[in-house]
């Protein structure tokens, strides 16, 4: 592995691990919040998260783009067709979240159109990257028909932490943004 490549992929991975984190404690907030029993911090909180989720969801679909380009493009790591497949449902994600952070005067119906886009977008791509995640790590026999293509769906270019390779990453990512879903139509309702 190239100099570039070790720091990209522990940056990344050190990032996939921060936001993996986000997302379990988002989530365990986010129950609290709609079970009505959450502290006045945690609903402080989860309230912030809600209004700052066009942010939130730019950005971590931006350095998804960034991440995924710098590894085929720069590093080298070829892009088997799952992860283009899983770049297909992230990519118009940057667009949504970049116009809705642009336009955020014109609130609700954008609110509503954006996290339901996001929301679909994710689900897709986030079912590609768990089957091709657990293609890679767990049955290889699975992902054998993309060696028609060239480049093998179940290459596996590092593993970090034991867990954290580029489906993991792409799967984070596709779970941050549902849970921004969940936290946008919570607060909506309220």
């Amino acid at each position: 592995m190239t100099p570039l490549a070790s720091i990209a992929t522990s940056v990344f991975s050190w990032g996939t691990l921060a936001l993996q984190v986000i997302i379990v404690a988002g989530a365990v907030a986010l129950v609290a919040v709609i079970l009505k029993h959450p502290s006045a911090r945690l609903h402080h909180l989860s309230r912030k998260a809600a209004d700052h989720a066009f942010l939130g969801g730019f950005i971590v679909s931006f350095v998804s783009l960034v991440s995924s380009l710098l590894y085929s493009n720069v590093i080298d790591f070829p892009a088997c067709e799952l992860c283009w497949w899983q770049r297909i449902f992230l990519y118009p994600q940057v667009i949504l979240f970049g116009i809705a952070l642009y336009n955020e005067k014109v609130r609700k119906v954008q609110d509503d159109m954006v996290f339901l886009y996001s929301l679909v977008l994710s689900a897709i791509g986030g079912g590609i990257a768990i089957f091709h995640y657990y293609g890679q790590m767990f049955d290889p026999s699975l992902l054998a028909a993309c060696l028609a293509d060239g480049v093998s769906c179940s290459q596996l270019f590092f593993v970090s932490f034991g867990y954290i390779t580029i489906p993991m990453m792409s799967l984070t990512a596709y779970l941050f943004l549902v849970l921004l879903y969940f936290f946008r139509r919570h607060h909506a309702k309220v």
